[in-house]
C-alpha cells in the first residue's frame, strides 16, 4: 500500500504460514507473553487485534480466539497446537516469526501478508 509514493509498511520478520485465508490482513498488535497476559485479555477489549504471541501457553487462548483477527507467534511450527487452532477457526496465523526483540510492537498497526511461501509480519512506520 503507497501513500503518494512512499511506503507505508517495513517489514520487521517472516516465518512459516499456519493458516491464511484473504490477504493482507492489517490490524492492532497486542503482544502476549505470559499467562497473566493471556488473563488480561479475557478482561479487556481484544476484538480485531493481531496477537504477537512470544512465549504464552495457547491453551488459555481458546475462549478469545473468535474475537482476534490474526495472530504472530515467535515460535512453533504449522504443526504446533497453536496453527492447529487457528485453522479450525479460521484464523490467519505465522508462526516461527523472528522478530527484532529491542522493537515494541504493542499498540502498533501491523500487516501480515504471504509472499514467496511465507508469511510476511511489516509494521507501519511512525509519523
Amino acid at each position: 500500500m503507497k501513500n503518494d509514493g512512499e511506503e507505508l509498511f517495513v517489514k520487521v520478520g517472516r516465518g512459516a504460514v499456519a493458516y491464511f485465508g484473504k490477504q493482507p490482513v492489517e490490524g492492532v498488535v497486542k503482544e502476549v507473553e505470559t499467562l497473566e497476559d493471556i488473563v488480561a485479555l479475557t478482561e479487556g477489549e481484544v476484538h480485531g487485534k493481531v496477537l504477537l504471541v512470544k512465549k504464552a501457553g495457547v491453551t488459555g487462548l481458546i475462549p478469545i480466539l473468535p474475537e482476534i483477527k490474526a495472530i504472530v507467534c515467535t515460535t512453533g511450527g504449522v504443526g504446533s497446537h497453536l496453527a492447529i487452532l487457528t485453522r479450525e477457526f479460521g484464523i490467519p496465523c505465522i508462526v516461527g516469526v523472528k522478530l527484532d526483540p529491542n522493537i515494541s510492537y504493542d499498540g502498533r498497526q501491523v500487516r501480515i501478508n504471504v509472499e514467496d511461501g511465507f508469511g510476511e509480519v511489516s509494521l507501519r512506520k511512525e509519523d
